[in-house]
């Protein structure tokens, strides 16, 4: 019985994998090309980045000078003295 099981499952798998492989060439079997240009407006009308259409879009800048450090001083290192 548990043989059944295993055999289920390897099928249940390798058949979801072919599944989202056909599901994915059905997206990308025929692309449409366009420039620049039309691209980045569709991508506005798509709901794209914010400030994409005149240009002071901060998606990429790196604001936070302080990146990676806690605020909340979880562990109390700022009250010890090294």
């Amino acid at each position: 019985m548990s043989g059944v099981a295993i055999l289920f499952v390897l099928a249940l798998g390798i058949g979801g994998t072919l599944a989202l492989y056909a599901l994915i060439a059905g997206e990308t079997s025929n692309p449409e090309i366009v420039d620049r240009e039309t691209a980045e407006r569709k991508a506005r009308e798509r709901g794209g980045r914010r400030g994409a259409a005149d240009g002071t879009s901060t998606a990429d800048d790196d604001t936070d000078d302080r990146w990676g450090e806690r605020d909340d001083d979880r562990w109390g290192e700022r009250n010890h003295e090294r």
